[in-house]
């Protein structure tokens, strides 16, 4: 039996030394569920053990590379498009699906035959050469579409591939950008139409998996060696910080808006939350908020009071109340703690 029978959300086809990794759920515009994310992570491994493979095609069955996160699962419960009922998010977890693919020392050609948005941008750009449909479109839309950080790897590698300002702008403003555009500004590596872009990805990949093996792949590894430095620099923090949001009332208005096709109301979400963090503040003591973070900051934030005093003076009253805070938290163990632990002592 092939190693790779037991994937359910890809598909991968070997021959001439290329593997073809598919993501598979053409039904869904290839979003991104708890299966296929683990399987994101699971893959890498499995293709470097794979001696028959030199090259990596990544693509996207149908019309679209991926749309990314399955909104209607987030508006059921934080985290419900990638995270089971009762799971914990753990950011190790998350942070092993950017570093497994960094770390695979065999190329990688991204053929992004349709929209590639959220998370699936980010595969897609962790790739070492992209080819991109021409009609085709790219972005993070973390911030516009759902109210969360882009923290899960958006906010590495887009200030490496175009700038800090145009990243800045473009994932906070969410903008979708189509293929002569995003290679024109060096997002994408090449842009074909629709129909050349797997025979394009193709056609690199043969290149590669027939040239000097160690040779490509050292020099691989070599210029990873700055993305995995941002990694080690951001990815912790985003994701801690991407988790809070998810218990923000302009997540949840984002989320539900959506699911019921309308336009959110994001302005009515933020004075809600504010009016129950005015009246937690009055009442004192610690919040009763879901997440059980502590006092509730800005459009319902939880603990955003202790961050956002963490410069003021009291310091180590302050650490001692974060850590009671968080302590036993699940949604702010590993990086939100390290974050928060981080701001108190700087």
């Amino acid at each position: 039996m092939s190693r790779y029978a037991r994937y359910e959300c890809l598909t991968v086809e070997v021959a001439d030394k290329v593997a073809t990794v598919t993501l598979n759920r053409p039904q869904a515009r290839n979003a991104i569920n708890q299966k296929l994310i683990r399987e994101l992570r699971a893959i890498w491994d499995d293709l470097a053990d794979d001696h028959a493979v030199n090259a990596i095609v990544l693509t996207g069955a149908g019309d679209f590379f991926s749309v990314g996160g399955d909104v209607k699962a987030m508006s059921e419960r934080p985290g419900g498009d990638v995270l089971e009922e009762g799971e914990v998010h753990d950011p190790m977890i998350s942070r092993r699906g950017v570093t497994r693919q960094l770390e695979l020392d065999k190329p990688i050609v991204a053929a992004i035959n349709g929209d590639a948005i959220g998370l699936a941008a980010t595969h897609a750009l962790l790739c070492d050469i992209t080819v991109m449909a021409e009609d085709a479109r790219i972005g993070d839309t973390h911030v516009s579409r759902v109210g969360l950080v882009a923290g899960d790897g958006g906010t590495v590698i887009w200030p490496l591939l175009v700038g800090i300002n145009k990243a800045k702008e473009f994932l906070i403003r969410g903008t979708l950008l189509k293929g002569k555009e995003a290679e024109r500004i060096g997002l994408v590596n090449h842009v074909v139409p629709r129909s050349e872009v797997l025979a394009k990805a193709r056609e690199i990949a043969l290149e590669l998996a027939n040239g000097p093996t160690w040779a490509i792949r050292w020099t691989k590894l070599s210029i990873n060696q700055i993305v995995k430095d941002r990694v080690n620099m951001l990815l912790e923090a985003s994701m801690a910080l991407e988790q809070v949001t998810f218990e923000t009332a302009d997540h949840k208005e984002a989320t539900t808006s959506f699911k019921e096709k309308r336009k959110p109301d994001l302005e009515q979400a933020g004075r809600a939350g504010r009016r129950v963090a005015r009246l937690r503040f009055q009442r004192g003591g610690p919040s009763r908020d879901p997440g059980g973070h502590g006092r509730t900051g800005p459009r319902g934030v939880p603990g955003a009071d202790v961050v956002g005093r963490a410069h003021q003076p009291r310091a180590f009253g302050l650490q001692r109340r974060c850590r009671e805070r968080l302590a036993g938290k699940a949604a702010w163990r590993d990086g939100a703690r390290r974050v928060c632990l981080r701001g108190v002592r700087s």
